[in-house]
């Protein structure tokens, strides 16, 4: 029984529950008294003292009590872990005693009488939600509100009525009123609204309508406004009805402009229904409501697949145009004509290709760099270009380095090979470069990444570069740092070098340190990829046979 549970126990138990009772916290778990919690539900008393769960004794009540303050008191109130985490671990502890699931032990400890449920307020904090009930296929999402809701709306719009009934009648007021007298009674008829909704009784516990609404501008003066039939009705004297009329003609969507969503599978296990909104689709059929744990996670599921799939047909449109681009620049160029000749028009094609080549510019700023597409690498540099750069004195010194004690006595061909892949590196960042500092600038290095290893992927399957290959040039560049890091006294004679340069080459270190894992997937696939080549190449026994029996013949 839980009675008999001993205290070192019942508080070990209690501090075992930490990662349940914190997913409470982040709504993740049982989510009634959660909710109720959140919502700021009326009635609620102290827990110690009227608590229902008679299978548990005070002394344990005491000591689950300030075991949860000890654990949580500095993150959460006290209030919260009274009136939500207390309950929930009592229930935890009783279904790990008693060996039943959470639906039969919170019914066993919640014992409660019909004559209560009706009067005891604190009871009626812990009673069962019923589902809302389902839309039918004409109603929209926002139309499903509560009948105390409707009944606020309908005494709102009452007093509205009498309001509007009341300035009608007075004749020798003016219609018109200036700019600040119309926000002044606008101000007035919102708090109105307030203390109607505020208006309620205490032991019932009510959830409002979730009103959000959006600035509309006023077709009749440019500013904007969230009540904009209230504006049209004080500001511009119209009568109710016209500023609905003109009201509903407002829209923050432009005309002609779709906003049909595309249809999308139901995430639901066992469901082909595809549905333009799967919201409605959870809540309809499979009747889920807003609060449940699985229909935020269906919901957070979708968005994600829909973002995916946004991503995916943007990137593709991307690639074709960039594929259209290199169509139209492989095509001969005809020789640039004499304007004298053709005339005017000649010089505004010219003139129009100019500024087009101008807004394709790539933006320089870090952010730009950091958030651009990813794009080609150049060509490999030839021979003459590539001694070009091996000729730089850091750059000699480098290879000499790694032939060196301090460098691990590479070989000259390992040393050769490391030399030339930072050579194309900063080929790959400036064509005629006269120092090394270009290759740990924070721009540069984001420009590596999206046009020399990401970029990868958008060249031909003959000119692509393995993933092995790319991780090799990883590998180089950070030696190359790691010598720019051992060896800056003897570079700062080579060339200008200072701290700033220093705090670039560590920055630049941590940030290649996780760009081989982006890696693996590519080289384990490409690992099996040669696997079954090997093994389809394989010679088996009858191959043997035959070639031994040849040889004979």
């Amino acid at each position: 029984m839980v009675s008999t549970i001993r205290p070192e126990e019942l508080e070990q138990r209690v501090r075992s529950l930490c990662l349940f009772l914190t997913d409470i916290g982040k709504g993740e778990g049982p989510n009634e008294r959660f909710n109720l919690f959140k919502h700021g539900g009326k009635g609620r008393f102290n827990l110690d003292a009227n608590c229902p769960m008679g299978k548990y004794s005070n002394d344990q009540h005491k000591l689950v009590s300030s075991t949860l303050a000890l654990m949580f008191g500095e993150e959460h109130s006290p209030d919260y872990i009274c009136k939500v985490l207390f309950p929930e671990a009592l229930i935890k502890i009783y279904m790990d005693v008693q060996g039943c699931q959470y639906e039969e032990a919170e019914e066993d400890l919640f014992k409660i009488n019909l004559s209560q449920q009706s009067q005891d307020p604190f009871i009626q904090q812990f009673k069962r939600r019923e589902p809302s009930p389902s839309l039918s296929e004409g109603e929209d999402d926002d139309d499903t509100d509560d009948s105390n809701y409707e009944e606020e709306v309908e005494e709102e719009e009452e007093v509205e009525e009498e309001e509007e009934a009341e300035d009608e009648s007075e004749e020798g007021k003016k219609r018109k009123r200036t700019e600040g007298e119309s926000e002044e009674g606008e101000s007035k008829k919102r708090k109105k609204r307030k203390r109607t909704e505020g208006e309620s009784e205490e032991g019932e516990s009510k959830k409002g309508k979730k009103e959000i609404r959006r600035l509309r501008q006023c077709p009749l003066c440019p500013r904007m406004y969230k009540y904009l039939t209230e504006h049209l009705k004080t500001m511009h004297g119209m009568t109710p009805k016209e500023a609905v009329h003109l009201s509903r003609q407002r829209r923050t969507v432009q005309a002609g402009v779709k906003q049909k969503r595309k249809p999308f599978p139901c995430p639901v296990e066992g469901c082909d229904v595809q549905a333009a909104r799967v919201d409605l689709l959870l809540r309809r059929v499979h009747k889920l409501n807003k609060e449940d744990p699985e229909f935020r996670r269906y919901n957070e599921q979708v968005a994600n697949e829909r973002a995916q799939q946004k991503r995916a047909e943007l990137l593709a449109a991307k690639k074709a145009e960039r594929r259209e681009r290199k169509k139209k620049s492989k095509l001969p160029q005809p020789s640039n004509p004499d304007p004298s000749i053709l005339g005017e028009d000649v010089t505004r094609q010219h003139e129009l290709q100019s500024d087009s080549s101008e807004s394709e510019e790539i933006d320089t700023t870090p952010l730009g760099v950091m958030l651009a597409e990813p794009r080609a690498p150049k060509e490999d540099p030839d021979k003459d270009t590539r001694k070009a750069f091996e000729s730089l004195p850091v750059l000699q010194l480098f290879k000499h380095h790694l032939k060196d004690f301090e460098g691990g006595s590479r070989k000259p061909q390992v040393a050769k090979d490391h030399t030339r892949r930072v050579c194309r590196l900063l080929y790959e960042i400036d064509d005629h470069p006269s120092s090394v500092k270009p290759l740990w600038d924070s721009n540069n290095i984001n420009y590596l990444k999206n046009n020399f290893f990401k970029g990868n992927d958008l060249l031909g399957e003959e000119e692509k570069r393995q993933p092995t290959t790319l991780k090799a040039y990883i590998g180089s560049l950070r030696l190359f740092f790691q010598f720019v890091i051992a060896r800056q006294e003897e570079i700062r004679k080579l060339e200008d070098f200072g701290d700033a340069d220093l705090r670039l080459v560590n920055s630049a270190m941590a940030r290649l340190e996780t760009w081989p894992k982006a890696l693996a997937d590519a080289m384990n696939k490409r690992k099996a990829d040669i696997r079954l080549r090997d093994v389809d190449e394989k010679l088996c026994v009858k191959d043997y046979e035959a070639f031994f029996h040849s040889q004979r013949d």
